[in-house]
Order: structure tokens, then C-alpha cells, then sequence
């Protein structure tokens, strides 16, 4: 798998500092009455599991792959 970063998770903790990670795979959509949501893998392999999809911003690379196609 590469390590290409596809998108970003742009959060907050709970304690309310700042996460930004990149994405190198966006594994699997929930949907629920709470919203949508990814399980996604990022750069360093941590899976982070039920991330708001309303967190994750595409990277401009990913972006032009998809005007391009």
C-alpha cells in the first residue's frame, strides 16, 4: 500500500487542541441516524475508526484526480 496522502482529518480532541493527520485510505462509510462517518487509515498505518466525514478534506491531488476524470 502506498503512503500517499489523499485527504486529510482535520479535528479537535476532547480537550479541544487541534488534530490534523494526513489520509493514506478512507476504508469503509457508516451512515447513522448520528450522521456519516469513515473508518480511515492514515500516513503513520493507525486506523482511526468512525471519523465525521464532515473532518476530512481532500488533498489538491486528490481533488484534480476527480476534475480529471
Amino acid at each position: 500500500m502506498s503512503n500517499t496522502a489523499v485527504a486529510e482529518l482535520v479535528t479537535v480532541t476532547v480537550a479541544g487542541t487541534p488534530v490534523r493527520a494526513e489520509i493514506t485510505e478512507i476504508i469503509k462509510f457508516h451512515t447513522s441516524e448520528d450522521g456519516r462517518f469513515a473508518d480511515v487509515r492514515l500516513v503513520d498505518g493507525t486506523v482511526v475508526g468512525r471519523a465525521d466525514t464532515l473532518d476530512i478534506e481532500l488533498t489538491a491531488a486528490a481533488r484534480g484526480a476527480i476534475a480529471a476524470a
